[in-house]
């Protein structure tokens, strides 16, 4: 993966049970293989976070929740 470290998302929070929630927004909808890579990255560095990428239109791409751990 060319030059994809760690990113910090756009929104972070922990849930009230302690689970971290990231959420990352796709900036550029013409590069979505940087913006997987990254969404990849991200869940690699916090694999116990749930980890969620948008489109800016409120599409959800791609979603990672640790085995565990209830989501609605």
């Amino acid at each position: 993966m060319k030059g994809t470290n760690f990113r910090k998302p756009d929104v972070s929070s922990i849930r009230p049970d302690g689970v971290r929630h990231n959420i990352n927004y796709v900036s550029n909808a013409r590069d979505m293989r940087r913006e997987l890579e990254a969404f990849d990255s991200m869940v690699r560095a916090d694999a116990r976070a749930i980890h969620e990428l948008y489109l800016l239109d409120g599409t959800l791409v791609r979603r990672h929740v640790p085995s565990g751990v209830l989501y609605p």
